[in-house]
């Protein structure tokens, strides 16, 4: 049977703030702490600490619970959506951000965001589909 081991209070409270704080992903402080990134998995969840989704570090991106927009940020994220028509797609690498974190401001602001396209009212020629359908029609 493998031996336990045993990590000082320092030791733990430096892998907390490494993978909260610093945003270091198990492996690397695994490697850091010459131990296998299963043994830090289990030391953070005994902490109670609530672990990332498998491979977020890889994707370069500041974990869901981290990020704070500003009331000027939120605008203008509201303005690419309203006036410039970006998708949450886009915006969400302008941002350096997940989709749902954009979809999420969004909501919370009462945004009704299109997810397909085919319901868009997109103006062609200052024309909405239906309107410009009706004149199609209308010969």
């Amino acid at each position: 049977m493998p031996k336990k081991i045993i990590f000082s209070n320092k030791d733990i409270e430096t892998i907390g703030q490494l993978y909260m704080n610093k945003n270091r992903s198990t492996e690397d402080i695994a490697l850091t702490f010459e131990v296998s990134p299963q043994v830090i998995t289990r030391l953070l969840k005994e902490q109670g600490i609530k672990l990332f989704p498998r491979g977020f570090f890889n994707k370069g991106r500041v974990p869901y619970n981290k990020i704070f927009f500003s009331l000027r940020q939120e605008r203008e994220i509201l303005d690419m959506v309203n006036i410039k028509k970006m998708s949450s797609s886009k915006i969400s690498k302008v941002f350096n951000c997940s989709k749902p974190t954009i979809l999420k401001i969004l909501q919370k602001n009462n945004v009704k965001f299109v997810r397909d396209k085919k319901d868009a009212k997109i103006p062609y020629n200052g024309l909405t589909r239906e309107d410009s359908m009706k004149v199609y029609l209308e010969g």
